[in-house]
C-alpha cells in the first residue's frame, strides 16, 4: 500500500486514487446523492448544516449513472464494436468531433433498433457489426441530424435532444461525412474510413503450369 496515494477533491465532487508501482494507474471516484434534485432544492436534512456537495456535479454524476446502467442493458457486442469504429472517427475526422460519446451510443442503439434489432427478447434478427454501421451512416446521410427529429435522451424525464448543441454547420458537415462514407462502403473501401493501409488481396493458390488435370 506505500505505492498508493489518496487525494481529495471537493470542488469536483470526487477522489483520485493513484498507484505508482508496477505501473502508473490513477482512479476517479465520483461522490454524488439521491437526495439533490433538478430543481435548484438542497437536502432538507443534513448532518452538519452548511456543509454539501456541489450539486451541479453531484447531478452531472447521477446522470452518468443512469446512462451507465441504460449502455449495460442495451448494448450488445456488435453494437459496441460500431461504437468504438465511431469513437475512432470522432476524433480523426472534424466533422465527427461535436458529437459526445454519450451521443455517438444513443445513435448506434437507434440505427439499430430500426433495423429490427433489439437485444431482449431473443429471437429478434441478429446484425452483425458492418450491417449496423452501414445503418448508422444511412441514416445519418438522409439527413438525421439536419431535418430529422433529433436524439432523445432516455435517461431523462423530460425531452432532452442530446444533439441541440449542433450549429446547422455541423449538422450539415456532419451528413456530407456520412454520406462520403456511405459511398465508401458500398465500393468496398472500408478502409478508407477506418484510416487504415489498403488490405492485400488474398493470394490463390494455383497449381505449377506443369499438373495437368
Amino acid at each position: 500500500m506505500e505505492s498508493t496515494e489518496l487525494a481529495a477533491d471537493p470542488a469536483n465532487c470526487c477522489l483520485f486514487i493513484k498507484r505508482s508501482l508496477p505501473e502508473v494507474v490513477q482512479v476517479r471516484v465520483n461522490i454524488t446523492s439521491t437526495a439533490f434534485t433538478e430543481d435548484g432544492e438542497t437536502p432538507a436534512a443534513l448532518p452538519y448544516p452548511g456543509v454539501v456537495l456541489n450539486q451541479k456535479h453531484c447531478i452531472l454524476t447521477m446522470a452518468q449513472v443512469r446512462q451507465t446502467k441504460w449502455f449495460e442493458t442495451k448494448m450488445s457486442v456488435n453494437l459496441i464494436v460500431v461504437l468504438q469504429l465511431l469513437k475512432d472517427l470522432n476524433k480523426r475526422i472534424p466533422a465527427w468531433a461535436p458529437l459526445s460519446v454519450w451521443s455517438l451510443e444513443l445513435m448506434v442503439e437507434r440505427c439499430a433498433r430500426s433495423k429490427g434489432f433489439s437485444p431482449l427478447p431473443p429471437g429478434r434478427p441478429h446484425l452483425n457489426a458492418a450491417e449496423v454501421l452501414r445503418r448508422v451512416f444511412e441514416l445519418v446521410a438522409s439527413g438525421l441530424v439536419v431535418d430529422g427529429p433529433g436524439l432523445n435522451d432516455p435517461c431523462e424525464k423530460v425531452p432532452v435532444d442530446v444533439l441541440a448543441h449542433l450549429t446547422r454547420q455541423e449538422r450539415e458537415d456532419l451528413t456530407a461525412s456520412a454520406q462520403y462514407a456511405l459511398r465508401l462502403m458500398i465500393f468496398n473501401q472500408l478502409y478508407k474510413i477506418l484510416g487504415i493501409p489498403k488490405p492485400t488481396p488474398a493470394k490463390q493458390n494455383q497449381l505449377p503450369p506443369s499438373v495437368m488435370l
